[in-house]
């Protein structure tokens, strides 16, 4: 099964990416044009539109970087109050997988021990 990363903790989106509302509300605020952000920072005018009209769900952080670069803002990561970093504490996984390892473990040896019924429902 792939690893996905997980970027909202809290907000699900359902259509478009929340920064595409942040970088449309900038867009109109300063009264930016299409051609002005594509001869500023190469990104294009179908991309814009893309994410503004179209089907595009998450851009990728390097052109909404470059976008925000163009339209005269900074796309920084801020310190938040919201959140609490909780440091790596060692052991923790390591006793997780060894607690269901033991589990599985002992599921599996239960399993074989039960007798098994043949074709006719009979116990060999």
């Amino acid at each position: 099964m792939p690893t996905t990363l997980k970027l909202y903790r809290t907000y699900s989106f359902r259509t478009k990416d929340p920064v595409i509302d942040e970088i449309r509300t900038v867009f109109d605020d300063v009264g930016a044009r299409y051609r002005d952000i594509e001869e500023t920072c190469d990104v294009s005018n179908t991309t814009l539109r893309g994410w503004f009209y179209g089907k595009t769900r998450r851009p990728q952080f390097a052109t909404i970087r470059a976008t925000a670069r163009a339209l005269g803002f900074d796309y920084t990561l801020q310190p938040s109050d919201k959140y609490e970093f909780k440091p790596y504490q060692p052991g923790t996984v390591k006793q997780e997988r060894k607690k269901l390892s033991r589990q599985a473990t002992s599921t599996i040896r239960r399993a074989s021990r039960r007798p098994q019924a043949n074709g006719n429902g009979k116990h060999k």
